[in-house]
């Protein structure tokens, strides 16, 4: 498996899912760790060809070589027309879901996004599913309420990024992070301005941290599928070890649900 980031939830938590589902095969599983660095991506591919391994699970930080002689699944950043199989969240759909709510459960309007570099399929579908939902309620996304984190999408950047939409006027009234590590500097920065989540400003994260019930206001987002989608991309792996397939890749999305928390205005704990 090639990950940006081993040390990020989310990528150890699809590493364990995979790791169950291919040991319980009978391989093992080497983890490569990459710091979102394309050379370093690139250079890992090559050292797990000279070991000879069976297959490759990558999540690309746009480092791949397509020379690869063994199945490559990739998972949560993409690219269609390589591989034997593709597996992500479905990304614009989740957006919609985050959305929707703010909009017709607390009737925001000024909505402002923190998101990733749009240079890899997580992040150029995030933002697009942001843009789309908010124009099927006649809105637009204001270039002035959309920035974006750093290449490492650490939670600096998003505090960063929410203390720059702080001193908008009229600044946003919601702010929708792409990820989990965002949404916990943007809520810091609220904090640190003497403002209040949900009261001054709402927030609500695509990526829900292992902690979200806990944290202060509790964080609205998208419920934890790591797992199962690491569980899938190694499964699509196997069956293509299994029967030779090298066809036209597959795409599978993981369907996303809403956690409704705090953060966003309601009360805690429900699923939407």
């Amino acid at each position: 498996m090639i990950v940006p980031d081993v040390g990020i939830g989310f990528y150890a938590r699809t590493v364990k899912g995979a790791q169950n589902v291919l040991e319980r095969a009978g391989y093992n599983v080497l983890v490569m760790n990459t710091e979102r660095s394309p050379d370093r991506e690139a250079a890992a591919l090559r050292t797990l060809l000279a070991h000879r391994v069976d297959g490759v699970l990558v999540a690309t930080s746009g480092g791949f070589e397509p020379a690869a002689r063994v199945p490559v699944v990739f998972f949560d950043n993409l690219l269609p027309a390589a591989g034997v199989a593709n597996v992500a969240r479905a990304n614009r759909e989740g957006m919609a879901l985050l959305v929707n709510h703010l909009v017709e459960a607390h009737d925001h309007s000024r909505i402002a996004y923190i998101g990733g570099p749009a240079s890899l399929t997580s992040g150029i579908e995030r933002l697009e599913g942001l843009r789309a939902a908010l124009a099927r309620h006649g809105a637009a996304a204001a270039d002035e309420y959309v920035r974006f984190g750093d290449p490492v999408w650490s939670a600096a950047s998003g505090g960063e990024a929410m203390r720059a939409l702080l001193e908008l006027e009229p600044r946003p009234t919601a702010v929708v992070a792409a990820a989990d590590t965002f949404a916990l500097g943007a809520m810091e920065a609220i904090r640190s301005a003497g403002m209040r989540v949900p009261d001054d400003v709402a927030l609500v994260s695509f990526d829900d941290p292992f902690f979200g019930d806990l944290l202060d206001p509790p964080l609205t987002a998208l419920a934890r599928n790591e797992r199962e989608l690491g569980e899938l991309a190694a499964a699509l792996l196997l069956h293509a070890l299994q029967t030779g397939a090298l066809g036209r890749p597959t795409e599978v999305r993981l369907p996303e649900e809403l956690v409704v928390r705090r953060s966003c205005g309601c009360g805690s704990g429900s699923r939407g």
